[in-house]
């Protein structure tokens, strides 16, 4: 992580936002649900994402079907 993206997430977490980690090499993120003691050199953190849904849809009378993805507020 650059200086400034460790800015961004310490920055974040301040003001009460939550966080993920993971292990480096490790694919799986965890939501940090306690004070972090920050190792960014074992660790990566990132501003936990937005939930998202995904609307499918599907006409019967064609094999068509559309997608269309939205962002929760």
């Amino acid at each position: 992580m650059t200086h400034d993206e460790m800015i961004a997430v310490i920055t974040h977490h301040k003001n009460g936002g939550k966080l993920e980690y993971r292990e480096h090499g490790n694919e799986t993120w965890t939501e940090l649900d306690c004070k972090p003691i920050w190792n960014f050199e074992r660790h990566d953190y990132r501003i936990k994402p937005k939930p998202r849904s995904l609307w499918v849809v599907r006409f019967k009378s064609d094999n068509i079907t559309s997608f269309h993805e939205s962002y929760l507020p």
